[in-house]
């Protein structure tokens, strides 16, 4: 659950002020992998997201969470079904981590679903992962979902929603993982020292 007692510091990034610094160090990391997004989208009436991921329509809300929230993640399951949306959807984590529930080579950040296409679907984790791109010489950053039984590809272990944001293909290290978390690092740093 999330403990509403502690009050969110509204922070300053890149010329836009955001509700908590927990959002801005997202905003920091989603532009450290170079993944376009728009804070506050829209309003779903019981829900307004805090992200909308453009290049793979997801919208992702941020929440200081260890453990899956089913109040929270209800809600947004709820008002994206209410509202017809087709987006994938996304509740993070207070952080990424390389923890045993990280997916192979990939860090997670939360857990995410598509509420339109199966009312009793569970979500399933959600992580950061790369990959090579055939047609340029760089590696892409990638939302990725380890999804049960039918939903799974051929190699049964991750689903790649779509690949977006182009990482600096010759500071790629052996670990994708580490270099995610480094990612996260440095947006931490970006918006810690902001008054």
């Amino acid at each position: 659950m999330v403990d509403y007692s502690i009050a969110a510091i509204p922070t300053e990034y890149m010329g836009r002020t955001y509700r908590s610094r927990l959002e801005a160090r997202w905003a920091a990391f989603f532009d450290r992998l170079g993944l376009a997004y728009e804070y506050e989208p829209f309003d779903l009436g019981a829900w307004s997201p805090d992200f909308l991921l453009t290049d793979i329509d997801t919208l992702v809300e941020v929440k200081p969470l260890t453990e899956f929230d089913a109040d929270v993640w209800a809600k947004m399951v709820r008002a994206c079904k209410e509202r017809r949306l087709g987006q994938a959807v996304v509740l993070t984590r207070v952080a990424p981590t390389t923890s045993t529930e990280a997916l192979l080579n990939v860090a997670a950040i939360g857990w995410a679903a598509l509420p339109w296409h199966n009312a009793e679907m569970a979500p399933f984790p959600a992580g950061i992962g790369w990959y090579s791109h055939d047609s340029q010489p760089a590696f892409l950053a990638d939302v990725v979902c380890r999804i049960p039984g039918a939903f799974a590809t051929t190699s049964g272990e991750t689903l790649n929603l779509k690949g977006f944001g182009i990482a600096d293909s010759f500071r790629m290290p052996q670990s994708y993982t580490d270099h995610t978390m480094e990612q996260w690092a440095r947006a931490t740093a970006d918006v810690q020292w902001i008054a």
